[in-house]
């Protein structure tokens, strides 16, 4: 049977055991928003909205969003990337803002984001000076 059960990379969607001619209410908690199901679906009765679950989320200081970001980030250890600088909604009050893994997105590492590249996030304090002198 090839349907939106079967297309469903996540185990959203599933066919009732008992009766699979019918479908079983979604895992709605396992969908990631791929809209996969929507595009597959033969009788084309998916549709995806945002959940008033999700939306009941958190408060004003942490959003839903960064409530599932932090969920993700804990259930696959994987670090969420929005591009070459970081301003997503870890930034501002309550977070210092550093973002550590600028080189996964400039030169990934042959390792990946557990690898052995190192990154200094090293702070010199103090006057700068004016200008460098070396000997020749």
């Amino acid at each position: 049977m090839d349907d939106g059960a079967l297309t469903c990379l996540y185990g959203v969607h599933k066919r009732l055991e008992d009766d699979p001619r019918r479908m079983a209410e979604p895992v709605n908690h396992r969908c990631k928003g791929c809209f996969l199901c929507v595009q597959e679906c033969p009788r084309e009765a998916l549709r995806i909205r945002t959940s008033s679950d999700y939306l009941q989320l958190g408060d004003s200081y942490w959003t839903p969003e960064i409530i599932c970001k932090n969920w993700y980030q804990a259930e696959t250890g994987m670090i969420p990337v929005s591009g070459a600088g970081y301003s997503g909604p870890f930034s501002g009050k309550g977070f210092d803002s550093m973002w550590t893994d600028m080189s996964e997105i400039v030169r990934p590492t042959r390792d990946g984001i557990h690898g052995r590249e190192y990154i200094s996030t090293a702070v010199d304090i103090g006057k700068k000076l004016p200008a460098l002198s070396f000997d020749a």
